[in-house]
């Protein structure tokens, strides 16, 4: 009996010896995985213009001039584009200081007769500010300024494309007028900030802005073909960046790639130019996908990039007397080309020389239909953003 409880106590304390020994030893099983460059970019609003501005120089009345400009977004994110007036200047020419040139300006400024009919004034124009306020020639500027809304290229007279409209010097001053969508360039080349953008042959010359860092413009990327040749222009001329190298990809499909190096086109060891011309032949294609990249001597690297551009014209028109007020029709309404017509002297209440300037300026907002929520919950507050 004690030989046999030895044995049990001997395989207990070997059991118990080796349990301490595999405690003591016993490996831990885990793995562990990082993952890195997580980041939350914001997005970006960056609105250029391409055109302008509206110079109407030795303007005579009864006639309308008319500059046409595009509005581009070249950010990431959609944006509403306002306008505002701003620094409205009305400057007296020493020439047409206190000068009536002719009867019917005269009449047209201060009143009096034509021929049977008698004809109210419409105010003397001094030009400068220093008279009575109706007196500034700005007063007497008709303005409309249209915009593109859809984005067809046609301005229709009776829709809302018509945004601002009355004479220059009566408008509200600090007005933001709404012009409506600007999109901005969804054709991201995986992800970043590397674009590409099409082209119609035949089509008229398209200018595309050229950015450096995102948000600054560095210059214009100029595209256009005659017959089977497209033209790929880089011009940083007005900026003065100078461009050590250029890359332009032009293909019947999106490119896949946003590495310059893999581009099928490269100029290299450019000095600083701040000009750049390829000429690629379509091969018979007539809608193809281009994307431009360039790498400054700064050394910042610049894409051609913008959403499609939005037409916008502004026209101005020095106020005429109606003929109603001369009791003539001199003019038959219905001749498409009455304009060709009108006289340089025909009567205004502007002198000459008489110069009105200001500035437009152009702002680009998030798009309205982004909302945030803000709720509470048990930690505390969270935010969401969508799209309405």
């Amino acid at each position: 009996m004690k030989q046999f409880l030895s044995v049990i106590l001997a395989v207990v304390l070997v059991v118990s010896v080796s349990g301490s020994v595999v405690n003591g030893t016993m490996a831990q099983f885990f793995d562990t995985e990082v993952s890195t460059g997580n980041e939350m970019t914001s997005g970006t609003l960056l609105i250029k213009l391409i055109g302008g501005p509206i110079e109407a120089e030795c303007a005579s009345p009864c006639k309308w001039y008319t500059a046409d400009m595009e509005v581009v977004n070249c950010g990431t994110r959609d944006g509403i584009a306002y306008l505002q007036l701003e620094n409205i200047a009305n400057i007296e020419d020493e020439v047409g200081e206190g000068v009536a040139t002719s009867e019917p300006e005269l009449v047209a400024e201060e009143g009096g007769q034509v021929g049977e009919t008698t004809v109210a004034g419409l105010g003397v124009d001094c030009g400068a500010d220093t008279g009575p306020p109706d007196w500034v020639i700005s007063k007497h500027v008709d303005i409309e300024i249209w915009f593109d809304k859809n984005g067809d290229g046609e301005f229709l007279e009776l829709d809302d494309e018509l945004i601002v409209q009355g004479k220059l010097g009566e408008l509200p001053p600090d007005i933001q007028w709404e012009l409506g969508m600007l999109p901005a360039d969804a054709n991201e080349i995986n992800g970043g900030w590397a674009t590409y953008f099409d082209y119609y042959a035949d089509s008229e010359t398209l200018l595309v802005p050229l950015i450096a860092g995102q948000t600054i413009k560095v210059g214009w990327v100029s595209v256009w073909n005659v017959g089977d040749d497209l033209h790929v222009t880089f011009d940083t001329s007005e900026s003065g960046w100078g461009m050590d190298e250029t890359a332009l990809y032009v293909g019947a499909e999106p490119p896949t790639t946003h590495s310059p190096g893999r581009f099928p086109y490269k100029h290299e060891d450019l000095d600083c130019a701040t000009t750049d011309e390829y000429t690629v032949p379509l091969g018979g294609l007539t809608h193809v996908y281009i994307a431009t990249h360039a790498a400054g001597c700064d050394e910042e690297t610049a894409w051609a990039m913008g959403g499609p551009p939005r037409k916008l014209r502004v026209k101005l028109h020095m106020q005429d007397v109606p003929e109603a007020y001369f009791g003539y029709d001199y003019f038959d309404e219905t001749d498409p080309d009455i304009q060709l017509k009108c006289w340089d002297h025909w009567p205004t209440n502007a002198y000459q020389g008489d110069i009105c300037q200001f500035d437009m300026k152009f702002i680009l907002n998030q798009d309205s239909s982004y909302r945030h929520w803000r709720w509470q919950s048990g930690n505390g507050w969270s935010y969401r953003l969508y799209n309405q």
